[in-house]
């Protein structure tokens, strides 16, 4: 749809774009799915505390691709900028998986498993292809 370009055809927004409403749309949005990742983060978990730490830590790495957002070699360091927040992600995954396998029943956590496997295969694949290896 053309509300979620708004971002991506401007290339961000700035002064003059500011009061344009597609770019407003595609951001409410992300911040909707965001805000709803979040509260699912935190209901998974039965301990309040320990899903108040998962949220934090997801901000935090959100946070931190941010400030290195403004790096002037943004542009050179490309990817690069994303690692800090890829290793907390899985750090955090992790961490919600032994969570989650607790609550769970031995079967359901071997159907668990094969769906992490399977996604984990489909990134390397994608990877692969991506990348022309």
């Amino acid at each position: 749809p053309v509300a979620m370009q708004g971002v991506g055809r401007y290339g961000s927004i700035n002064a003059g774009n500011v009061f344009r409403m597609d770019g407003m749309v595609e951001i409410f949005l992300y911040s909707l799915v965001g805000l709803c990742l979040l509260l699912c983060v935190y209901l998974l978990t039965e301990d309040a505390l320990k899903g108040i730490a998962f949220m934090l830590a997801i901000l935090a790495a959100v946070a931190v691709r941010m400030v290195l957002a403004f790096s002037p070699t943004v542009f050179a360091s490309g990817a690069r900028t994303y690692l800090v927040t890829y290793y907390v992600f899985m750090l955090t995954a992790a961490l919600m998986y032994k969570e989650t396998a607790k609550q769970l029943r031995g079967g359901t956590v071997r159907y668990m498993n094969m769906g992490i496997y399977g996604l984990a295969g489909l990134s390397v694949l994608n990877l692969l292809v991506s990348t022309r290896l």
